[in-house]
């Protein structure tokens, strides 16, 4: 076997757990956990797990679009893009410059701005940060297939 046999056989179970990988983070956020400290995240007060909240997020099946919810405050769009923004701020910046994406091209837009970073660890961080500001209602979604299209809600 040769050294570019190994090296392929080795990418493919790379691309391989990685998707094992992000299948289980995804996994982990649904049941409340946050994939990045490996711990639980606490219930907001006045919440226990498993009860509803009557300031409910738009539907995730059927191809519907998410709504915002009148209780949550509008969010501001950061006016440049900088290195510094959290990920919540460049997903913000990134969809109104460019309208509704999906996360793989969020963040490939984000990589074109940062070269240095890693494609795939920012699709991650990405999904996850995406996931958040769908859940509080400061962006809205529409589900395409197994995925998810974000974008701004109208000033």
């Amino acid at each position: 076997m040769t050294n570019e046999d190994l090296l392929s056989q080795l990418y493919e179970k790379r691309a391989e757990l990685m998707k094992q990988l992000e299948a289980l983070e995804n996994a982990i956020v649904g049941f409340g956990g946050d994939p990045a400290t490996g711990k639980e995240k606490k219930p907001r007060r006045g919440r226990t797990p498993g009860s509803t909240s009557t300031a409910s997020s738009g539907t995730s099946t059927g191809g519907k679009v998410g709504r915002p919810s009148k209780a949550n405050k509008p969010i501001k769009v950061p006016s440049e893009y900088s290195e510094s923004l959290t990920w919540k701020g460049k997903i913000i910046y990134v969809l109104d410059e460019k309208g509704a994406m999906i996360t793989n091209d969020i963040a490939a837009e984000i990589v074109d701005k940062e070269p240095k970073l890693d494609l795939e660890k920012t699709t991650a961080a990405i999904r996850i940060a995406a996931s958040d500001l769908k859940k509080r209602n400061q962006i809205g979604y529409q589900q395409v297939g197994n995925k998810y299209k974000y974008f701004l809600f109208d000033k």
